[in-house]
């Protein structure tokens, strides 16, 4: 097994997720000219349905790559595919009756109809969830980027028609007709959501070509197998999901204010919160190459050397993601729109700190590979649920206190306990050499770049020049890296060339 060969595998996946990923941002500042009341009940509905694409997966995606290793893939896919819809239809059913409960629970009690649309969304997304892994399984990176590029621009388009095309139509008298009643301020969780639908029902049909073979079939041995295998990589997935989505639910119900004042504080939060997201587009990238890779890899004789070989790129390719974010604020507070919004900027503080969250959110992924492998899933779902009461009870403590910035230091009270606790189990029972100094070097250099950089940048009133600065600060990191892990970056494909 070799850098080159995850490299090549990951490359198509990559790109399809770092592009959609870059389209999807474009609505960030898109939706961005909303208030932030409006962000806030946004974060929390998405929150809410993060949330449920838990449960109705049910973890298969993950299964399905493990099981494919000593079963008929199309058999797995039989059994992963009927699973999800034995779970998926009777809890739509029961969300459909409780959607005003629901609703009260995001903090949208006067929107229950948008419950209804979101349901949708899971209900096509969790069936559209295991095509998706069989491409990946079956390595046809080829399709599998195009829907998912094709998937985020409808969802783009949509949301930029009703945000800004409807409004000019409206204001300028055309199509009175069919806009009657329209209203951005009023219905725009609507909207937002029905171009979420709209994308989510085009995808599920581009797939049904996979559904050709499918049968519903659960094999009653086998399915027991593999529900012992993903009954906690869901709790893994619940837990993990806590720790990403809790701040932003519970922000406008545990703020001190009245809940109109406490959404608007929660969309500052949000806003800035979606600029340290920028760094899951790393994670999610390395992802969907690295997760069926491990799998089909994880027998070879040099399989733990290659882990800790592929964690110290990782590291450093988010380091370099942290970097461009934190040195070009001046940039990025124009993309959440705090030109028209100047109150966001004062979100910034958080920023650095969910940064340092997300890259060790990335490490812990890295770490994870040993109970997954082991099928010691268990464990994992220990580490996720301590992680996920650490973050519950740090923002319940907390966020009266400190407002949102608590939730930025409960993520990263979190994944520090999930790092540490990985990494010891880890060693124990599945030891890969990982080199933790170098991981602490790159993390503490990137961050000194920044410090340095932001002790002087504010007396600094050219944006040009501000700019250039990050350009090379950065660059410096770059090379610092590349000569600093020479061995490592010579053995990838393109760049590798350069460094021998």
């Amino acid at each position: 097994m070799s850098i080159k060969s995850l490299a090549g595998q990951t490359m198509w996946y990559g790109v399809s997720t770092v592009l959609s990923k870059f389209i999807n941002y474009l609505v960030v500042p898109i939706t961005g000219v909303l208030s932030n009341n409006i962000q806030s009940d946004t974060a929390s509905l998405f929150a809410a349905i993060a949330i449920l694409n838990i449960i109705f997966t049910f973890g298969m995606e993950t299964t399905f790559f493990r099981f494919c290793r000593d079963y008929n893939p199309k058999k797995i896919f039989n059994i992963a595919t009927s699973t999800i819809i034995l779970i998926a239809t009777p809890l739509v059913l029961l969300l459909i009756l409780f959607r005003q409960d629901v609703a009260n629970l995001v903090n949208i009690s006067e929107q229950p109809n948008v419950i209804l649309i979101a349901l949708l969304i899971i209900s096509f997304d969790a069936l559209a969830s295991m095509p998706f892994a069989k491409m990946r399984n079956d390595q046809r990176p080829r399709k599998f980027a195009l829907i998912k590029i094709l998937n985020v621009i409808i969802n783009l388009s949509l949301i930029s028609f009703f945000i800004y095309t409807c409004p000019w139509l409206q204001k300028n008298g055309y199509a009175s007709s069919l806009l009657q009643g329209f209203d951005l301020n009023d219905k725009a969780l609507t909207y937002i959501f029905s171009a979420n639908l709209v994308a989510s029902f085009i995808t599920l049909l581009l797939m049904l070509g996979e559904f050709k073979s499918y049968k519903f079939r659960l094999h009653k041995t086998l399915w027991k197998k593999m529900l012992l295998f993903t009954l906690p990589l869901v709790i893994v997935g619940l837990g993990g999901m806590i720790n990403e989505i809790f701040d932003r639910l519970m922000l406008p119900k545990l703020l001190s204010g009245t809940l109109a004042e406490n959404k608007f504080q929660a969309g500052i939060y949000v806003q800035n919160f979606k600029l340290a997201a920028l760094i899951i587009i790393f994670i999610q990238a390395f992802r969907m190459g690295a997760e069926p890779f491990f799998m089909r890899h994880s027998k070879e004789e040099n399989a733990a050397d290659s882990y800790a070989r592929i964690m110290n790129i990782f590291v450093i390719i988010c380091c370099i993601g942290l970097l461009a974010v934190l040195l070009f604020y001046d940039v990025w507070k124009i993309y959440i729109r705090a030109d028209l919004h100047p109150e966001r900027t004062q979100g910034f503080i958080v920023v650095p700190i969910l940064l340092l969250s997300k890259i060790l959110y990335g490490v812990y992924y890295n770490l994870s590979v040993w109970f997954k492998l082991e099928n010691k899933t268990h464990i994992g779902a220990l580490i996720t649920l301590i992680g996920a009461a650490i973050t519950i009870i740090f923002n319940i403590i907390f966020i009266p206190k400190w407002g949102y910035v608590a939730c930025a230091w409960a993520s990263l009270a979190c994944y520090g306990f999930m790092v540490v606790a990985s990494y010891l189990l880890g060693q124990k029972y599945f030891p890969v050499p990982y080199n933790v100094g170098k991981i602490f070097i790159y993390i503490a250099v990137a961050f000194g770049i920044f410090f340095i950089q932001n002790s002087f940048i504010h007396n600094i009133d050219s944006l040009i020049l501000r700019i250039l600065i990050g350009v090379g600060f950065i660059s410096t990191f770059i090379i610092f890296a590349l000569i600093y892990d020479r061995k490592e970056f010579s053995a990838l494909p393109v760049i590798g060339k350069f460094l021998k």
